[in-house]
């Protein structure tokens, strides 16, 4: 399995958060929308979850894959890894969780 297939199976895993530090890569509603795509949700599913239609979705997407120069979902995840905008953290630490506005384990 190469590098991008091993970082989109740890992607899969529920403890992933983004890491607070590297945020400015993207807006803080695309690390929103990143985070689910790394966990393997589709556009319909991202657009319910945050409560934006899948157009907005995708036009996020489109603006991470020019800004990471990248083509497809899982070269944007395995980039997000690379470059600290992902980590894979189980179980989620308490800081993990106030980083992506939650309070309880994904």
């Amino acid at each position: 399995m190469g590098d991008i297939g091993r970082t989109t199976e740890m992607a899969g895993r529920s403890g992933l958060v983004a890491c607070c530090c590297q945020r400015e890569h993207f807006t803080p509603r695309e690390v929103d929308v990143l985070v689910l795509i790394a966990r393997g949700h589709s556009t319909a599913a991202i657009g319910r979850r945050l409560r934006m239609s899948p157009d907005t979705v995708m036009r996020h997407v489109t603006h991470m894959f020019a800004r990471a120069g990248v083509s497809n979902r899982p070269e944007l995840v395995a980039i997000a890894f690379v470059n600290g905008i992902l980590e894979a953290s189980w179980p989620p630490t308490a800081s993990s969780r106030r980083c992506l506005g939650t309070s309880s384990p994904a």
